[in-house]
């Protein structure tokens, strides 16, 4: 049974958990809406970095390695496959795990600055593996990008997706094509 200090400790947890969610509902900006995505997602990033780093003393670079990973996976998941990210984040949750133990098996049989060294590799070696697959800016789409590249090839509709950051037409991709949107009023 919980202590009464234990018991209030996660009465205020419970509670501001539901007034974030209700503020959550209740906020129409997409960008607070992106805010409040984002500080959760660094909240849990905080967290694996203190549940590591703090209660084992070991300095873990790998943990970019293993977010990034889940990202890319929920990024590529909807593109390629036009999966949800409903499915798609507790998928790449699921991968990242598996990516950490895989990687982990040999690397905690590691201390101090070997294990510092060897888990800055790791984030390394994704981002060139990354690169040689063409995957260097992935680009959540939005329903308009999807809608209206349906009838292009799969690797321009990529290419339009992963550009789209660079205001590039839908496949129609050459460095001659970028225009510049007007800004919305």
């Amino acid at each position: 049974m919980l202590h009464a200090a234990e018991q209030r400790h996660w009465r205020w947890i419970a509670a501001f958990a539901i007034a974030y969610g209700a503020l959550a509902l209740l906020v129409s900006n997409s960008y607070y809406q992106l805010i409040m995505t984002v500080v959760l997602v660094w909240a849990v990033m905080g967290l694996a970095w203190n549940l590591l780093s703090g209660y084992s003393g070991l300095v873990s670079f790998g943990h970019a390695a293993f977010f990034g990973l889940g990202a890319y996976f929920v990024v590529i998941a909807q593109i390629e496959w036009n999966l949800t990210p409903w499915l798609g984040i507790p998928i790449a949750a699921v991968l990242g795990g598996l990516a950490g133990l895989i990687v982990g098996v040999p690397t905690f049989r590691l201390r101090g600055h070997y294990f510092a060294l060897a888990m800055l590799a790791y984030p390394l070696a994704l981002l060139y593996v990354f690169e040689w697959l063409g995957y260097q800016e992935a680009t959540m789409p939005t329903a308009a990008s999807m809608s209206s590249s349906r009838s292009c090839s799969r690797s321009a509709r990529w290419r339009s997706r992963a550009a789209s950051s660079n205001r590039v037409s839908a496949c129609r991709y050459s460095p001659s094509s970028r225009t510049r949107r007007r800004p919305r009023p």
